[in-house]
């Protein structure tokens, strides 16, 4: 008459700051919410981000009668080690407008 039990894993916080990023964009036909935090993670990956969360979504209707679907993004970078710079955080997010840009995305 064993019980099994199940440990919860411990993780520790930050000492240090966070800086909190946001990035709004239109999508080409076709992407999802899904696929453009893909891109998002994918360009993000080991640059101390520790949240990544979408906040807004909404589709207009353009003056030609097309169709747009615009996502907003929060991110939250910090570190385990040390504090992070604005500089280091701006040149993520800089990644992250040129990956979009590169997948057909027009940043607002």
């Amino acid at each position: 008459m064993y019980m099994s039990v199940q440990f919860k894993q411990f993780t520790p916080f930050s000492h240090y700051p966070f800086i909190v990023r946001d990035v709004a964009f239109f999508v080409p036909e076709g992407m999802d919410g899904a696929r453009a935090r893909a891109v998002i993670e994918g360009e993000t990956r080991g640059k101390d981000v520790v949240s990544l969360r979408m906040f807004d979504s909404f589709e207009k209707m353009m003056p030609d009668g097309t169709h747009k679907t615009s996502f907003a993004f929060r991110l939250v970078f910090q570190s385990m080690k040390r504090t992070l710079t604005d500089s280091e955080a701006n040149a993520a997010m800089e990644g992250v407008h040129r990956i979009l840009r590169s997948r057909g995305c027009e940043v607002r």
